[in-house]
């Protein structure tokens, strides 16, 4: 997985995009009905990165991140407290030593949940997502995957991945679009997640990608034939491993980027797309197919080749 190539971008100083190992959780669930849940995926992060090491954090009343106070690291946990006043939105974002506030960085933890009750077929998904530098995967693979797959685990979802990925600014969008464009056409095996407009599209039935691990809820696990029909299609290309309230499927021993322009192909990726390529289409179509990255040009096309790029339509 190693490459020479530049995958961060940093504009006047200020990291912009940088990559990433990240898992990324979608659900349809309220959060403080899986407060355990929640609380764990924030320790698991921990374990990856300290307190001490965190610097910033916004919740959905903050326009802009703020200096992590030692009353930071309790909001959640507050929040989700047996007894405690129910909340409307459920949601914080932490990032670590940045200089400044609107710049992105390595390490990153996100959830968002609440707003409304729970309709059918009518909601947003929900999620919960971290972020490591992605030279982890070199010395510390085993304890992601073993994070990714506890975290799965432990409540209902949708969808959802863990692999390697770019992050970029929440402040410089069309900045982190533009840059990893490009980028990720090149090297497939990376993904850019935007969770704040992903939800919209995953909603209670959709996927965004595959990764390294893919994860599939009940639903789609029921729509797809079950775990068993699964391990058919896809070997020996995608383990699938049963999880309580779903499945992941894990194409090869260890993440790839690919390198298109060495002709490098992510044969294994590539099967597990195949087989989830209608739900990936169902997030491309989502609410009349609304979803573009700020690309220029004709941003539609870009971004449905962006989210089709496994399938190397192109290649």
């Amino acid at each position: 997985m190693e490459t020479g190539d530049k995958l961060s971008l940093e504009i006047d100083g200020k990291t912009i995009v940088a990559p990433c190992f990240g898992i990324v959780l979608y659900t349809a669930e309220n959060l403080s009905k899986h407060a355990e849940a929640v609380l764990g995926a924030l320790h698991a992060f921990e374990r990856f990165c300290p307190r001490n090491q965190w610097a910033w954090y916004r919740t959905e009343n903050m326009t802009k991140r703020q200096r992590v106070t030692a009353r930071t690291a309790g909001l959640l946990g507050g929040w989700l407290a047996p007894g405690s006043p129910p909340k409307d939105t459920i949601a914080i974002d932490i990032n670590t030593g940045t200089p400044d506030w609107g710049a992105t960085s390595e390490f990153n933890f996100s959830v968002y949940g609440e707003e409304v009750d729970p309709v059918p077929h009518n909601i947003d998904a929900r999620w919960i997502y971290f972020t490591v530098p992605l030279s982890f995967v070199v010395d510390r693979l085993q304890e992601l995957e073993q994070a990714a797959l506890k975290l799965f685990d432990s409540l209902p979802f949708v969808s959802g991945f863990a692999g390697p990925m770019l992050e970029g600014s929440l402040y410089r969008e069309r900045a982190s679009q533009r840059f990893a464009w490009p980028t990720i056409m090149r090297f497939r095996g990376l993904e850019f997640c935007n969770a704040h407009s992903d939800c919209n599209a995953v909603a209670q039935d959709g996927m965004k990608t595959v990764s390294w691990l893919t994860f599939l809820g009940e639903g789609i696990t029921s729509e797809l034939g079950g775990a068993t029909a699964l391990g058919k299609r896809l070997a020996p290309h995608a383990e699938v491993i049963a999880l309580r309230t779903g499945t992941c499927l894990k194409a090869g021993p260890r993440p790839e980027l690919g390198d298109r322009h060495r002709g490098e192909r992510l044969q294994n990726y590539e099967a597990v797309f195949k087989v989830c390529e209608p739900f990936i289409d169902r997030f491309i179509n989502r609410h009349h197919g609304n979803y573009v990255m700020q690309l220029g040009g004709d941003e539609r096309e870009k971004t449905i080749r962006f989210l089709r790029r496994l399938a190397y339509e192109d290649a």
